[in-house]
């Protein structure tokens, strides 16, 4: 039997028993450019709310099996997004954070600038300082388009990938 044949008839699955239980499926173009169904799941007990993922698939394995959820998408605007990797990306050597206050690295990739920087964070209860992690500021047209805190020096190139492809998401238009 097909790979793609099976796969199609185990997302259905899902999708058939997530109705039965009357579940509301929503469906939308992720960062990616997947399409993504799920529903929300609340346990009265537990008391907790999670995303139940019914399934997440490229736009090629969509448009040939999922017509009917694409056209359901909360964001069809997004349909087609696509965003390639920058692989290219220098990765920063490790150092001991909170010896290196004043460290400083730029980065210039296809017209965004990116800041790495150390700060430090805070206990949230205390608001004491409790540590320091490297921190990425984006720009875009000297914009800031994304801060955040970096906590592991081999994902400084997905922090600025991320960074460029929500830039991109946000302003893509099919």
């Amino acid at each position: 039997m097909d790979l793609e044949f099976k796969e199609l008839k185990s997302i259905l699955a899902k999708v058939n028993k997530a109705k039965k239980e009357n579940f509301e499926i929503k469906c939308e173009i992720l960062k990616n450019g997947n399409l993504c169904a799920f529903y929300n799941f609340y346990d009265k007990h537990l008391r907790f709310e999670r995303e139940i993922v019914l399934f997440n698939k490229d736009l090629e394995f969509s448009k040939k099996y999922l017509k009917s959820f694409l056209l359901d998408v909360s964001n069809p605007e997004k349909i087609g997004f696509e965003y390639k990797k920058i692989e290219n990306i220098e990765p920063i050597e490790f150092f001991k954070k909170s010896e290196n206050l004043d460290f400083k690295k730029q980065y210039k990739i296809s017209g965004f600038d990116f800041l790495i920087t150390v700060k430090p964070f805070f206990n949230s209860v205390t608001n004491e300082i409790s540590g320091y992690d490297l921190h990425l500021d984006a720009f875009k047209d000297n914009v800031n388009i994304n801060s955040e805190r970096v906590t592991m020096f081999s994902n400084v190139p997905e922090y600025i990938n991320r960074s460029m492809r929500n830039y991109y998401f946000q302003n893509y238009k099919n």
